[in-house]
C-alpha cells in the first residue's frame, strides 16, 4: 500500500505542471514530425535503457541466440529502416506470442522453454506513472498504470483527430466505466492536455459494482485537483448500459444548441446509443461518434450510418496505447493510419491468412509506456497496405494503412479483451467437472448477434445429450469463473453479465473443414466454423 500511495502521490505532484503546459496544434503537428525523423534514433535509445541495460529483460536471451548486440543494432539503422531490423530481427526467432507476453505460457526456443511473468515486460524507466491494484482473488492483482509523460506523448494525436474532425467547437462526451477502468480517466487527461476537456463522462455503472474507498478518493482527488487548475474534467454521472437515455438527452440538447457534439465510447457503446435512438425516433445528425476497442464491422457500421451519425474509428491498447488513427479518406469503412512515429510494426511473411490479413507484431518505440514491447504480437492481425489518401495523418507522414483488424487469440465482446484461453479453460476444465460430458460437448461461438442488432456475443455451444441446464444459472457461474482471476477480471465479469453478452445453444458442437472440433470458433453459420488462426 505505502509503495501505491507513493506513486499517486508522485502522480499528483506532476498533474498541476501537466495540465499547466498544454498542447497547441502547431506544438502537436512539429512534435509528430520530429519524432518521424528521430524515429531511428528513439528506438536505440529506448532499446538501449529498457532492453540491453535491464539484465532482466525477457528480450535479453532471444537477442543473444540471435547474436545481435547494440552495436549491430546501431550499425543497421545506419543504414536501413527500423522495419527492416525488426523484420530479420523476427527470422532469428525475436518474437514473444500474446500467451507468452501475458505470462500464461512458456516460450519455445530451439529446443528450450523460457518462462517470463507477466511483470518481466514491465518499462524499468517508468518514474511517474500512478499504479493501482485492482485486489485479486484467486490470481496475481490486475495492474493499471497511467503515466504523464504516456498521456503526453499520445496527446498530439488527440489535436490531429479534433483538426480533421474539426471539433474544436463542439462538445465532447465519454461514455466508459469509472476507474478502476483507465480509459475514461485516461482520454479525460489527455484532451485537457489540447485544451479540450469533455464536458461530460457517463459512467457505464455496473449492477453490484460499488467503487472501493481507495479507487472514490483517488478519481476525486484527480478531478478536485484538474478543477483547481481550472480544467474542468467532468464528474462521471451515471448511464447503466441498458438504459443510456440520460445520454440522448444531453446529445438532444446539444443539437438543439450548437448544433453538433461529439460522443466517444466503445463501439458496441456506439451502437447501444444508435439502437436506443432509432427507437426513440432520435435523428443523430450533427453527432460524431468516436470509438474503438472492438472491430467496426459492416453492420455495426450500417446500424450508425441509419442515425445520420458519423464514426471514427481509432485502434489502440492499454499496453501500447495509441496504435492507429483513423483515415479522413477511407476506402474501407475501418481503414486507420498507423502511428509510426510511437509504434513500429513487423510482419511474419509466412503468415498470410486467406481473408488477406496479417499478423501483427509491434515494437514500442519511445519507452514510455507501461511495458516494453520489442517484436510482441498481441493476438492481432490486420490487411496491410500503403496507399495515397491525401487526409492530414498521410500529410504528416503516416503512410501505412490497416483495414479489417481483428484479434485471433482474444474475444473482444463489448470492448473487452479476454483472451481465448480463458474460454478454453472454463469449457474444457470447468464445465465437463459442473456439469458432465466430454471436452467436446462444449464449443464457444462468437459472432454477431442478429437478434440483437449488431452486437457482437459470446454463445455456448452445449451437446443435447447433456440433459436440462438451468441456463441462467449456469451463465451465473460462467461469469463466477471468469471474475475469478483478479480485480480486471471481476470488471470483466460484471459488463459481459450487464450487457446479457452471454447466450446458451442447446446443439452440438461442429467440427472445422479440417475436421477439429475446437473449443473456440468464430460464426453460428450452419456450414463449418472457423477457427482462430492462433489455435490452428
Amino acid at each position: 500500500m505505502s509503495n501505491r500511495l507513493e506513486a499517486f502521490r508522485r502522480f499528483l505532484c506532476g498533474l498541476p505542471g501537466y495540465l499547466r503546459e498544454p498542447i497547441s496544434y502547431e506544438a502537436a503537428r512539429a512534435t509528430i514530425l520530429r519524432r518521424l525523423e528521430k524515429r531511428n534514433e528513439s528506438f536505440l535509445k529506448m532499446v538501449k535503457r529498457c532492453v540491453y541495460q535491464n539484465p532482466r529483460s525477457p528480450y535479453l536471451p532471444l537477442l543473444r541466440d540471435a547474436q545481435c548486440e547494440y552495436s549491430d543494432m546501431e550499425s543497421s539503422l545506419a543504414r536501413n529502416e527500423l522495419e527492416d531490423l525488426l523484420a530479420r530481427l523476427l527470422e532469428s526467432g525475436v518474437r514473444i506470442p500474446l500467451e507468452v507476453y501475458k505470462g500464461r505460457k512458456p516460450l519455445e526456443h530451439d529446443g528450450t522453454r523460457l518462462f517470463f511473468r507477466e511483470e518481466d515486460f514491465d518499462n524499468p524507466i517508468l518514474s511517474r506513472g500512478w499504479e493501482s491494484r485492482t485486489g485479486g482473488s484467486t490470481g496475481p492483482p490486475s495492474r493499471m498504470l497511467i503515466d504523464l509523460e504516456f498521456l503526453a506523448d499520445r496527446a498530439p494525436y488527440e489535436h490531429i483527430m479534433f483538426r480533421l474532425l474539426d471539433l474544436s467547437t463542439a462538445p465532447l462526451a465519454l461514455w466508459y466505466p469509472k476507474i478502476p477502468a483507465s480509459i475514461g480517466l485516461s482520454n479525460s487527461l489527455r484532451y485537457a492536455k489540447i485544451g479540450y476537456p469533455p464536458a461530460c463522462w457517463f459512467d457505464m455503472k455496473l449492477s453490484g459494482r460499488s467503487l472501493p474507498y481507495w479507487h472514490s478518493w483517488s478519481l476525486a482527488a484527480v478531478i478536485g485537483l484538474c478543477r483547481l487548475g481550472a480544467v474542468p474534467i467532468p464528474w462521471p454521472r451515471a448511464a447503466p448500459l441498458d438504459d443510456p437515455g440520460v445520454i440522448l438527452d444531453w446529445i438532444s440538447e446539444r443539437i438543439q444548441r450548437q448544433g453538433r457534439c461529439a460522443v466517444q465510447s466503445s463501439v458496441s457503446g456506439v451502437v447501444r446509443l444508435c439502437r436506443a435512438a432509432a427507437s426513440r425516433g432520435v435523428d443523430l445528425r450533427g453527432v460524431q461518434f468516436i470509438t474503438g476497442s472492438e472491430p467496426l464491422t459492416a453492420s455495426k457500421h450500417a446500424e450508425i450510418e441509419t442515425t445520420h451519425a458519423r464514426v471514427f474509428l481509432r485502434y489502440h491498447s492499454t499496453d501500447l496505447g495509441s496504435i492507429a488513427s483513423g483515415c479522413g479518406a477511407p476506402a474501407d469503412i475501418d481503414e486507420v493510419h498507423l502511428l509510426s512515429d510511437t509504434v513500429a510494426l513487423a510482419v511474419p511473411d509466412a503468415e498470410l491468412a486467406a481473408d488477406g490479413t496479417r499478423r501483427l507484431c509491434f515494437t514500442s518505440i519511445l519507452g514510455r509506456g507501461p511495458k516494453v514491447l520489442l517484436n510482441v504480437d498481441l493476438g492481432d492481425q490486420a490487411v496491410i497496405k500503403r496507399r495515397g489518401c491525401g487526409c492530414f495523418y498521410e500529410e504528416l507522414g503516416f503512410h501505412t494503412h490497416l483495414s479489417h483488424v481483428r484479434s485471433a487469440g482474444r474475444s473482444t465482446v463489448e470492448g473487452i479483451a479476454l483472451p481465448y484461453s480463458e474460454l478454453t479453460r472454463i469449457s474444457e476444465g470447468i464445465l465437463p467437472r459442473l456439469i458432465g460430458g466430454s471436452i467436446l460437448d462444449y464449443q464457444w461461438v462468437e459472432d454477431e448477434d442478429p437478434e440483437a442488432g449488431s452486437l457482437t456475443r459470446l454463445w455456448l455451444r452445449l451437446a443435447p445429450r447433456l440433459g436440462t441446464i438451468d441456463e441462467e444459472n449456469l451463465i451465473r457461474k460462467i461469469l463466477a469463473e471468469i471474475g475469478k482471476t483478479d480485480g480486471a477480471h471481476r470488471f470483466y465479469a460484471q459488463l459481459l453479465g450487464d450487457a446479457a453478452a452471454l447466450k446458451i445453444l442447446r446443439e452440438n458442437p461442429r467440427a472445422t473443414m479440417a475436421g477439429k472440433t475446437p473449443a473456440v470458433v468464430k460464426g453460428r453459420s450452419s456450414g463449418n466454423p472457423v477457427e482462430p488462426a492462433h489455435l490452428r
